[in-house]
């Protein structure tokens, strides 16, 4: 393999032992050497499956200039381009056995893509390590003495969810909730005291106050507690991962690779022969992407329309899936061509044909993404419209500093620096947006802490606190059950009143009322 490339972003060595590049370089094609380099730090975004469907979009905002009004138009076919790109399946959480040699060289490429750099990386931090152990995310938001601290834990092995919530405006109002696969627990201790309200969801005799609030949302009992029973839906983790896998493996092995003649791609400031293949997305492609991954999104489409109340007809699901299936015989010509260099992607080119508007037409247009180099994949990029530059990231990575540069049309807009020692992170913007920021950010706990230092808009300081965690481990709130429960699921509404009449302080709200108004 060609000594240029020095490890894969996580340690893992690909380089002829013998190399002596630069020491300092760290990924994929190791450091940059001539020219200038960009980047587009994207970190834990994924192809296939729920969550991640739609894949990398690295300049998803960004309109590409347009002769006409057909932008519209061209919006439209490159997001239905990018969907079926993600169905394809390359995915990030298994490589695939593959049926050619073409896709060993495309399912690598694609996984190293995925690396990025260390600032994304920790925002991301382990989603299924986060899944496995439980997570606590948590933290304050104040502005000008007004604050809102809050504490969200989930622990998928328990099947229990709890929230810890105080408004803090003059006077504080907290507020604590527990969910597991039976009961809902909530309490205000600044009205209640040590009461606190008790609904056991999946009772079969309750017949007290909440039905009569179900009766006037116009939902059932039974509705809603199948929607309450749905939140641990997705705490299995490993049967989710396996649908994803064996949905990726359907289409993956389903599809053609189709060797094209080679590209000369800019990497490192050196232009290399790149190897080409082609994807076809036709309606056949299109249609078996919507077969193996509509089912994984049945049941969550089942429960909300269930819980509609909009008094409108709403269409089963496989209703719903027929008419997309339908439409999908208008798309227009598509081609995706990967461009490989010992198994590190490129390029990745993106052909689309005429697109038939209701209001107008647009001519082909093609999109280019280039990764172009740098200690890891995504350091360094460039978006091409029609050929023309559209977009660009700079970045380079030394003594453990990080630095991008973010450019429009040859503007730069944004430019950061991240410490990945200190946590030091700095964010500066041109006069356009005007924004500038300090920060600590570090990777802790199998999550991150970040607290935001100052913030200024177009020079004006903000009076602004910002704190934020995340951490491995559940901690569940705790329900002070020392009063009363207050079973909304069994008593009626002139129960509940003679149960608190006179033992809560239903002034509080009144204070929170009023200060609210003061703001």
């Amino acid at each position: 393999m060609d000594n240029e490339y020095m490890n894969n972003g996580n340690g893992n060595s690909f380089a002829d032992p013998n190399n002596q590049q630069n020491p300092n370089a760290g990924g994929q094609y190791g450091a940059p050497q001539g020219g200038q380099p960009y980047d587009a730090p994207q970190g834990g975004q994924q192809f296939g499956g729920p969550q991640q469907f739609g894949g990398p979009q690295p300049f998803g905002g960004f309109e590409p200039p347009k002769k006409s009004n057909k932008g519209l138009a061209i919006g439209i076919g490159v997001v239905v381009g990018v969907v079926a790109l993600a169905g394809i399946g390359i995915g990030a959480y298994t490589l695939l056995k593959p049926k050619a040699t073409g896709k060993v060289a495309v399912e690598k490429a694609f996984t190293n893509a995925l690396k990025s750099d260390k600032l994304m990386n920790t925002l991301a931090a382990d989603p299924e390590l986060l899944q496995k152990t439980g997570a606590t995310v948590g933290g304050k938001l104040g502005y000008q003495g007004y604050s809102f601290d809050f504490e969200v834990a989930n622990d998928p092995a328990k099947n229990v969810f709890s929230e810890d919530l105080t408004l803090n405006v003059g006077t504080s109002l907290n507020v604590k909730a527990v969910l597991d696969d039976d009961e809902i627990k909530v309490q205000l201790p600044a009205v209640m005291g040590s009461d606190y309200i008790l609904y056991n969801y999946k009772a079969d005799d309750n017949n007290g106050f909440i039905t009569e609030v179900y009766d006037e949302m116009g939902i059932t009992e039974e509705q809603a507690t199948k929607f309450l029973a749905s939140v641990f839906q997705g705490a299995d983790y490993d049967k989710m991962q396996k649908q994803v896998e064996e949905a990726n493996k359907k289409i993956w092995d389903s599809i053609e690779l189709e060797p094209v003649e080679a590209k000369e791609c800019e990497i490192n400031g050196k232009t290399k022969q790149c190897d080409g293949y082609l994807i076809n997305i036709d309606k056949d492609l299109i249609n078996l992407v919507i077969d193996n991954y509509a089912p994984l999104y049945k049941d969550s489409y089942d429960m909300a329309a269930s819980m509609s109340t909009s008094g409108a007809e709403v269409p089963s699901f496989d209703e719903l899936v027929s008419q997309l299936k339908s439409e999908v015989g208008d798309i227009p010509e598509m081609k995706l061509t990967m461009y490989v260099d010992n198994e590190y992607l490129a390029a990745l080119v993106f052909k689309c044909g005429a697109i038939k508007g209701q209001y107008s037409d647009t001519d082909p247009f093609t999109l280019e993404l280039d990764f172009l180099g740098g200690s890891t994949p995504t350091e360094n990029m460039r978006l091409l419209y029609n050929d023309q530059k559209v977009a660009e990231i700079e970045g380079s990575s030394k003594d453990g500093v990080e630095n991008r540069k973010l450019y429009i049309q040859d503007m730069k807009l944004i430019e950061t620096d991240y410490d990945t020692k200190s946590g030091d992170l700095t964010l500066k913007s041109n006069s356009l947006i005007g924004v500038d920021a300090k920060a600590k950010f570090l990777e802790k706990d199998g999550g991150f802490d970040f607290e935001l230092e100052s913030l200024s808009v177009k020079g004006e300081s903000i009076d602004v606190d910002c704190k934020l965690y995340l951490k491995q481990g559940a901690e569940i709130a705790e329900i002070d059950e020392s009063g009363k429960a207050i079973d909304i699921g069994k008593m009626s509404k002139s129960e509940i009143a003679d149960a608190v009449e006179g033992n809560w302080n239903l002034d509080a709200f009144n204070d929170l009322s009023t200060a609210l108004r003061s703001m």
